[in-house]
């Protein structure tokens, strides 16, 4: 758990080594939510400085910890936007954009956004999108013919080219990987991105995957990795 906070966090810019990572988050394990937002409530932004001039945040760690620790609770339970929503929100709150503009956590987006040279939906369909995505998911956890990194692959990049929020996407997709892994009963955590070798594999995938779902049956996107 410790090596995916770290490692996606690094890949979305953080600036905190694997060393701090370790040292923040051995404070606070298994602390409760209410003790670890309280003491994140005096650190505030300089707004004068840019994102690369302001000093990395202790919130990118311990709001990563606490939404790994919120989306893996409950797995017996049916995903829904909400969850995904209320996710965003804990990993997010209190962040800052590349901008300096305070984040819009929890809400769906409504502009058009992109990164890594990847085009995402347009905000109009975000919403039934979303809701296609987490209701085919939910159709087809318990199906025990469909492969559990299959499944878990198709949820974070479907997720990814939605892109359905502001800030915080890329590091919710592969929340949501695990979690997939999780309800299927497969207890180890992947971090994906903790290496350049892995970055490549990961990037050149999510690329590839975009290619062939603009040429296919969106109803048949699942069959189609």
């Amino acid at each position: 758990m410790i090596i995916l906070i770290f490692a996606s966090n690094q890949f979305e810019g953080s600036k905190f080594s694997h060393i701090e990572t370790n040292r923040i988050l051995a404070d606070w394990i298994g602390r409760s939510t209410q003790d670890i937002m309280k003491a994140l409530e005096p650190e505030p932004f300089d707004l004068s400085m840019s994102k690369r001039q302001r000093p990395p945040s202790r919130r990118e760690v311990l709001q990563h910890y606490l939404a790994f620790r919120e989306i893996m609770a409950g797995l017996e339970n049916p995903l829904t936007e909400e969850k995904i929503k209320s996710v965003n929100k804990t990993l997010m709150t209190g962040l800052l954009d590349d901008d300096g503009l305070a984040i819009d956590e929890g809400n769906y987006r409504t502009e058009n956004i992109s990164a890594r040279g990847f085009l995402f939906r347009d905000p109009k369909f975000v919403a039934k999108d979303m809701a296609d995505l987490v209701n085919k998911f939910n159709e087809e956890v318990n199906n025990p013919e469909v492969d559990s990194c299959l499944l878990a692959g198709w949820l974070m990049a479907q997720y990814l080219l939605i892109h359905p929020f502001n800030d915080g996407n890329g590091r919710i997709s592969r929340l949501l990987f695990n979690y997939t892994l999780a309800k299927r009963g497969i207890k180890h955590v992947i971090p994906m991105v903790e290496s350049s070798k892995t970055r490549t594999l990961y990037m050149e995938a999510l690329k590839r995957y975009q290619r062939v779902e603009r040429q296919s049956d969106p109803h048949k996107r699942l069959s189609t990795l």
